[in-house]
């Protein structure tokens, strides 16, 4: 990490992790990773050391509740789906324009951080060029078979029951996600039974139709968090034209664990990126 950022986000001010490559250049591409749920910035460390080797800038964001974010989910902490897309990433974005306004911006979320990324670019045209989701899909059930199917079906909903009586959820001691807000667990569960990204008001459904920019999808063989069904349920209510880097050799760690291997999708990334330029996108 060469130098770090400041955002005015969810509870005020954060820090963000930035990785410069050695000759960076104002138009040098920006790739803003949005981690997983219950995942901190500074385990993507290697990935972004990964990413400036090869030329490409990146900036890590903690989600509210984790790492530098000045927030802790708590019965009187809570933030939903909404202000993850509404406030917590237009913040990312204003830091990273503020300080690389000449830089393309290019989304790269894992898990829930590719949902976040998908709807905002769909909300905020111009916000970014470009998406990159790894490992990142729907929790609906359609995208499993056989007792992984009916796992889905029963887990999202003891999530959201879970986090009732204590005003937050307590992934960190049942070994899903960590410390989050309840509203958005509820929202997750809610999304996993109805397939759907739309909570009273707030249609994230929308803002993922109206997503059309270059997008890459890398799905992780053997991943049972987020198969490649998984992550078509979410891609496809999108109207880009994705374009598909399945990471098979050598063979990925898990769902979560990805970042200790970050070679593969940092290559993936950075020549998916070359071949736009090549055609002239990201500008």
């Amino acid at each position: 990490m060469s130098e770090v950022l400041r955002a005015e986000t969810l509870g005020g001010a954060q820090v963000l992790d930035l990785y410069e490559p050695l000759e960076a250049r104002p138009e040098t591409p920006l790739c803003l990773i949005l981690p997983a749920l219950g995942i901190s910035a500074s385990y993507y460390r290697g990935f972004g050391e990964a990413l400036a080797a090869r030329g490409l800038r990146a900036l890590v964001a903690d989600f509210p509740g984790h790492g530098e974010s000045p927030l802790r989910a708590a019965r009187d902490q809570d933030w939903s789906y909404a202000d993850l897309i509404q406030l917590h990433a237009p913040a990312v974005i204003e830091a990273a324009r503020g300080r690389f306004p000449a830089a393309p911006r290019i989304w790269v979320g894992h898990s829930l951080g590719g949902q976040v990324a998908l709807m905002h670019a769909g909300r905020e045209p111009g916000a970014v060029e470009a998406v990159v989701v790894i490992a990142s899909g729907s929790a609906h059930a359609s995208g499993w078979t056989g007792a992984r199917r009916r796992y889905l079906q029963l887990a999202p909903p003891l999530c959201s029951l879970l986090s009732r009586p204590l005003g937050y959820f307590p992934g960190h001691r049942v070994g899903f996600g960590g410390r989050e807000a309840r509203t958005l667990i509820q929202q997750w569960a809610s999304a996993a039974r109805s397939g759907r990204y739309q909570w009273g008001s707030f249609d994230g459904e929308a803002g993922l139709a109206a997503w059309s920019g270059p997008t890459l999808a890398i799905p992780l063989a053997g991943d049972d968090l987020a198969p490649r069904p998984a992550m078509a349920h979410t891609l496809d209510k999108t109207a880009a034209n994705v374009e598909w880097r399945p990471w098979t050799e050598p063979a990925p760690p898990d769902h979560n664990r990805w970042p200790r291997m970050p070679d593969p999708p940092a290559d993936a990334i950075h020549d998916w990126l070359g071949e736009l330029r090549g055609r002239g996108k990201p500008r």
